[in-house]
């Protein structure tokens, strides 16, 4: 157990004895320049990170009140209704002017996105800004500016990142499992209810066209029915809109589509108005037992309400269905149509032009015909839906309630490596060896690679590729993602060098003849034949969850001509073996270590040149991260 000491800061508590801490401005300097999207690619920042403007992103005019953003720079947004929106930008651009762009000075990026991420560090940047409101409070870079940050040693930096990477990777991987395992049951569910609601529950019945496009048939006793002569729809008008502005800190409850949880309201979550903007619209009144469907957002999340406080209302994202006195249905039936494939198919049929904001017309929806039958079979078929819907309804519960605890495992995982209070595996960075890497679901590392190659040969066999360029790619997806390969390289003149190359090149020309190797004067060339496209399935199988850092790699060295590919694998080599040897590092070390160390081929560029690419390296986050083992000095 290392040595710990107070730093007399909330947020961050006890931190390594060899940590500094330091604050905001002594790391980061912000870029405040404003520029056009026009001439700078609109970005949008997200709780996902930075990425290119969405396209359900609101739009401003002021086209040309933007701040700049660069590669590298790390993006918060002010607000605290947007807590945890930033990010480390991999692309030049511009943001809206809420946000704050910080260029770093000093630290490694692949720290800081934990750091100035992680959710200790996003309660006390909103701890140091003002406001009115809670949504509307917000922190500038002034108030920013003053806050204490940990600062690890560079090479911990690095550890820190690595372990992070690899941990988050292992429990995002669960997670989206996880989610796609409920978006199963929630489709099962859906496809359970839309044959009931739609059949009944008497496979035999006699059916007969129900003469609506997206019901199809039904029991010959069923009938149909336009919603609007069952229902008493009402929304929020236009003169009642509310916005953030017009909510207090206690008063009626107020109902927006965030509140929408498993078929009920959650109180807790709800906001509150004044006794005065409640009373503007008594129709939209909310008793228990009212449905509710969202029409803004979301379309179609439903809920019927439970435990109705005295005063609450509804925003105008949501539309409220009561009975009508001269029409007996039972609403639970209805609730059922509505999460079912009808009303579904309905909204998809009854949308018109190309708008990418969906919304549920109160117009339009009251012409949404359904199939009803009698009230007897209503009840017969809410009893069995219930009883189906509620097992499903468990086990979706139990799997969101597993995601919910591995993000919080998450959010302390990344908060206590950042602060120093749980300490990187000190032999394990020490020793990364190939025991430590990812190991592909496969039994030959050849044929693993081999695939790899196939991937490079695709997407690069129309950018100069030819044997040096394909290898040095193959090194750095090896290197960079972490994977163990059994590979030793060695220091030859045209950057690190395996055999695995020409083993790989066997696999693919000559026992799987997906590609010719063909020599052109004194360079290896790649011609892809009619039935290359079959390594696609061995690729999903191997490496689906690592396609993106994969695609990053080849992206980067893509427009690279062969001598940049050789200059950028050898620096990442070099790079790499000092901090596998936990040795300190500057440009200038890696530079000499590359240009004295390796082959005298390495001199023919200058040390400006290999410094500019270095640095050309940083800027675009191509940093190692001491996997493998460290490179082969060969004999001279």
């Amino acid at each position: 157990m290392r040595e710990m000491k107070e730093t007399g800061i909330e947020w961050i508590g006890k931190i390594p004895k060899d940590w500094n801490i330091k604050t905001i401005d002594k790391c980061f300097r912000e870029r405040n320049e404003r520029v056009s999207d026009y001439d700078w690619e609109p970005l949008s920042v997200t709780k996902q990170g930075i990425v290119k403007q969405l396209d359900t992103a609101a739009k401003s005019d002021a086209h040309d009140d933007r701040k700049k953003v660069c590669r590298g720079d790390f993006v918060i947004n002010s607000r605290s209704d947007r807590k945890q929106s930033c990010g480390l930008s991999n692309y030049d651009g511009s943001v809206s002017l809420i946000n704050i762009v910080l260029e770093n000075k000093n630290l490694k990026n692949e720290y800081i996105k934990y750091l100035l991420k992680n959710y200790g560090f996003a309660e006390e940047f909103y701890r140091w800004g003002s406001g009115i409101v809670s949504d509307l409070w917000s922190t500038n870079f002034q108030k920013m500016k003053k806050i204490s940050i940990p600062i690890p040693p560079d090479y911990e930096q690095i550890e820190i990142s690595n372990e992070l990477d690899e941990k988050i990777v292992e429990i995002d991987n669960i997670i989206k499992k996880t989610v796609q395992t409920i978006e199963d049951y929630k489709l099962y569910k859906q496809s359970i209810v839309t044959k009931i609601v739609t059949k009944g529950l008497d496979e035999n019945v006699e059916m007969k066209d129900s003469g609506v496009e997206w019901i199809g048939e039904i029991p010959k006793s069923w009938k149909t029915i336009k919603i609007k002569y069952t229902s008493y729809l009402k929304g929020r008008i236009g003169w009642q809109g509310l916005n953030s502005g017009d909510y207090e800190e206690e008063g009626a409850f107020l109902i927006t589509g965030t509140d929408f949880k498993n078929g009920q309201i959650e109180w807790s979550t709800c906001v509150h108005i004044s006794e005065e903007r409640f009373q503007e619209a008594p129709e939209i009144h909310i008793k228990e037992n009212d449905l509710l469907i969202t029409k803004d957002g979301t379309i179609g999340k439903l809920a019927i309400v439970k435990n109705c406080p005295n005063k609450v209302s509804i925003n105008s994202g949501v539309l409220l269905i009561r009975n009508t006195p001269k029409f007996k249905y039972n609403k639970r039936f209805l609730y059922y149509v509505l999460q079912s494939e009808q009303f579904k198919l309905w909204y998809a049929l009854s949308q018109t032009g190309n708008s990418t904001i969906k919304h549920l017309y109160q117009e339009q929806f009251a012409n949404f015909i359904f199939t009803y039958p009698d009230l007897k079979l209503q009840e017969d078929i809410i009893s069995y839906l219930d009883r189906k819907c509620n097992k499903i309804d468990k086990i979706i519960y139990q799997k969101e309630n597993l995601i919910e605890e591995l993000e919080n495992y998450k959010k302390s995982l990344i908060y206590e490596y950042v602060t120093g209070k749980k300490e990187v595996n000190s032999n394990k960075a020490l020793n990364k060896d190939n025991s430590k890497g990812i190991k592909i679901n496969c039994k030959d590392n050849i044929f693993a690679q081999a695939i790899l190659l196939c991937k490079i040969i695709e997407k690069l066999n129309n950018y100069n590729l030819g044997r040096v360029k394909a290898e040095k790619t193959l090194y750095l997806i090896e290197k960079e993602v972490g994977f163990d390969f059994d590979n030793n390289y060695v220091r030859e003149a045209a950057g690190p060098l395996s055999e695995a190359i020409y083993k790989c090149e066997a696999v693919i020309s000559k026992s799987n003849k997906w590609v010719k190797v063909n020599k052109v004067k004194k360079h290896i060339e790649y011609e892809i034949l009619s039935n290359f496209i079959k390594y696609n399935q061995y690729y999903n199988k191997y490496y689906s969850d690592y396609d993106d850092k994969i695609e990053k790699v080849i992206e980067i060295i893509k427009n690279c001509s062969t001598d940049k590919a050789e200059m950028i694998a050898t620096l990442y080599a070099s790079w790499n073996d000092f901090i596998i040897k936990k040795e300190k590092i500057s440009n200038l070390k890696i530079v000499k270590d590359v240009r004295e160390n390796w082959n005298d081929t390495k001199k023919r560029f200058d040390e400006k040149k290999w410094l500019d690419v270095l640095e050309e390296m940083k800027q675009i986050e191509l940093i190692p991260k001491g996997n493998g083992n460290l490179t082969i000095v060969k004999e001279q």
